[in-house]
């Protein structure tokens, strides 16, 4: 007896194909960006750590120039920092909600680190505050190079078992 598979089976069977398929490359995605935000914190703190240095500008006029760079773009939290503080925010307040709101690829220890970043800055002289971006540029470098090698190893494998486990179902139902 021969089985027929309808039209609708048919599509069906296809859109859980490319559902499954498509949220592995979702997943895949994700890893990729949160190493891409990771670097980008690295180069904040690179800028943040030069801006302190050789600038006499106050904290959050450093804050404003290196969220406007092209380096940060990614770090919305750090927009949103500086247009809290335009409202007389106070910079610890500011720092601490645009991190909850704005930081959505962090785990908490990472969000953790950045808010007692922000609760450090502008506490100390220069060379306590370099000090204090030095350790943070080691917490976050280490980070990154944890996702990285995470991207590296289950970048390919989440789209790979996306794919092979949306085309198994669409064979099982057709």
């Amino acid at each position: 007896m021969a089985s027929t598979v309808s039209a609708e089976g048919l599509s069906g069977a296809g859109l859980i194909w490319l559902s499954l398929t498509l949220s592995g490359l979702y997943t895949a995605t994700r890893l990729k960006k949160r190493t891409e935000f990771l670097g980008e914190i690295l180069n904040f703190l690179k800028a943040l750590a030069v801006e302190i240095e050789f600038s006499l500008s106050d904290l959050p006029s450093i804050l404003k120039k290196v969220s406007a760079s092209d380096m940060c773009s990614k770090l919305l939290f750090l927009k949103q920092c500086v247009m809290l503080i335009k409202d007389n925010v106070d910079l610890p307040v500011a720092w601490s909600a645009s991190i909850e709101e704005k930081t959505p690829l962090l785990n908490k220890e990472e969000k953790d680190k950045l808010n007692t970043l922000g609760l450090s800055l502008g506490t100390t002289d220069l060379t306590g505050q370099k000090k204090i971006i030095e350790l943070f540029s080691e917490y976050f470098t280490s980070f990154y190079v944890q996702a990285k090698n995470k991207e590296d190893k289950l970048y390919g494998i989440y789209i790979l078992i996306g794919t092979l486990s949306g085309f198994g179902l669409f064979i099982m139902i057709i």
